[in-house]
């Protein structure tokens, strides 16, 4: 089950925001815990158009972020919509962004124990020996010269950066 916890990551935030839009966030913040919701309370709740909630609703259930009954009024011939979060699907998609992150974050670190960097004091830009070389160790951007990068101190850097992604796949894969 999703706890409130995870809403405190920017990156969680993101991922909800990019795949239903801006009404995503709160919706989900407010309803991951129901067994389930229409989108005309939601509407009334938040003070919104339908159409907006049903806009992200179905943006989500593309995703397979929220799920939904259908039900038919035998007197009017209409549908109602009864709509519930996946509270697990929305675990395996953070899970698996962030196991993508620590493999990217692993090849940076493979990287840079096998090259050299250079840069400005200006950090404009960044390249490997050869390449620093080609331009005689001359920023292409603004023109300073481009001294060795310390990898170690980049290296220690980025191992924080998996470590902390690593204790949120703990943590995620603790709630699913």
């Amino acid at each position: 089950m999703v706890k409130k916890s995870i809403f405190k990551y920017d990156f969680v935030q993101d991922f909800l925001t990019n795949n239903g839009g801006q009404l995503a966030m709160p919706l989900i913040a407010k309803y991951y815990l129901s067994d389930g919701f229409s989108d005309e309370d939601v509407a009334k709740k938040l003070k919104l158009k339908v159409t907006e909630i049903r806009t992200a609703l179905n943006r989500l259930h593309y995703k397979g972020i929220v799920e939904y009954a259908r039900k038919k009024n035998k007197n009017t011939g209409w549908y109602s919509y009864t709509w519930k979060i996946n509270n697990k699907k929305i675990l395996e998609y953070l899970i698996k962004d962030k196991q993508e992150e620590i493999t990217k974050l692993t090849k940076e670190i493979e990287k840079m124990q096998d090259y050299c960097f250079f840069s400005c004091e200006k950090g404009c830009s960044e390249a490997v020996f050869e390449i620093a070389s080609q331009y005689n160790f001359i920023c292409p951007d603004c023109g300073k010269e481009m001294n060795s990068l310390d990898s170690n101190v980049r290296i220690k850097k980025t191992k924080k950066r998996i470590n902390e992604a690593e204790n949120i796949v703990k943590e995620f894969k603790k709630m699913s």
